[in-house]
């Protein structure tokens, strides 16, 4: 093979942590907008799955959070666990209610990512640690 080709390519791994943020509250509010489909529709069958999807991103985010660092992480974790409560049962409303949570929390993220990016390329913020450790 050629290695311009192989360079043109070759796909490098820059994920920062705004990225893989917004990642794991856009497939939250997926699952929520899935639940809300899935329970508009009747299909009540595949909600569990459903379900268990918007809690596993749910957790995420909440596992992400540092309590220590003041009341924004706080905030956010009361409203990751009234976005599990909601999404707990099978009522429309309440999926509605934890989509459009999630949903406002993500566009407050997407307004700061470039800011974000930007302090942890400088070292204002640790970069994600790929080697696993």
């Amino acid at each position: 093979m050629n290695p311009h080709l192989k360079y043109k390519n070759a796909v490098a791994v820059s994920w920062t942590r705004i990225d893989m943020l917004l990642l794991i509250y856009e497939k939250a509010v997926q699952a929520l907008q899935e639940g809300v489909r899935q329970i508009s529709q009747q299909n009540f069958a595949e909600l569990p799955e459903t379900r268990l999807a918007a809690h596993r991103a749910l957790l995420m985010i909440a596992e992400g959070l540092n309590l220590q660092d003041g009341e924004v992480p706080a905030q956010v974790m009361r409203l990751c666990l009234f976005a599990l409560e909601k999404s707990s049962g099978s009522s429309k409303q309440d999926w509605q209610a934890a989509a459009e949570i999630i949903q406002t929390l993500r566009e407050g993220f997407l307004e700061i990512q470039d800011d974000a990016r930007t302090a942890e390329y400088s070292g204002r913020i640790p970069a994600l640690d790929y080697s696993g450790n």
